[in-house]
């Protein structure tokens, strides 16, 4: 058994740990660490601050062109919600919000209940290799924390494509609406 200095050591420990944790884990699992040209893609389930901040995103970089992605609607954002995909409403949206109807494209997935994220990246990869574009660098738009993962999951994704191989992949990760990141334990 520790002693009772043995045992504040340890709760000193756990109290320096729950710190660290509190204030490195959201910085860590939304990285922005954009290429800032090529393509943004963009995932479509973002609510609208998040694909707001895509559009600023894209004006300000030097892209050619934006992706938007995502499977069936699941929660519409109202009744009179007319689209049957994330990637359809998100095109629809940056379309009604300035960007220029040849410059986005809709990559709609189909509704897979595990591995949306990677799926929907083999379907941007397929993509662009069916409409023949020869991109060496492109920046995704995801959610706050789900950033990480995102980038990971597109990374992976594009390093098992030989022609790809020196694609260079970036993460842009949406700041949330709904709470403060800094002081994210409180939601």
């Amino acid at each position: 058994m520790p002693t009772l200095s043995g045992w504040l050591v340890l709760l000193a420990c756990g109290v320096a740990a729950s710190a660290g944790a509190a204030h490195w884990l959201h910085p860590f699992l939304s990285p922005n660490r954009p290429v800032g040209r090529g393509i943004l893609v963009v995932e479509g389930w973002l609510g609208e601050q998040g694909l707001l901040q895509a559009i600023e995103h894209y004006r300000h970089g030097d892209y050619s062109r934006l992706i938007a992605t995502g499977g069936p609607i699941t929660e519409p954002w109202s009744r009179s919600d007319a689209f049957e995909t994330y990637a359809d409403r998100a095109a629809h949206f940056v379309r009604d919000h300035g960007i220029a109807a040849d410059e986005v494209v809709a990559v709609p997935s189909q509704g897979w209940r595990r591995d949306r994220t990677w799926q929907t990246a083999l379907n941007v990869r397929h993509w662009l290799a069916q409409a023949g574009l020869a991109v060496s660098a492109f920046d995704v738009v995801s959610d706050g924390p789900h950033g990480r993962r995102t980038w990971q999951l597109y990374r992976r994704a594009f390093r098992q494509e030989p022609r790809t191989a020196e694609m260079e992949i970036g993460i842009l990760s949406a700041a949330p609406a709904s709470y403060d990141p800094s002081a994210w334990w409180e939601t």
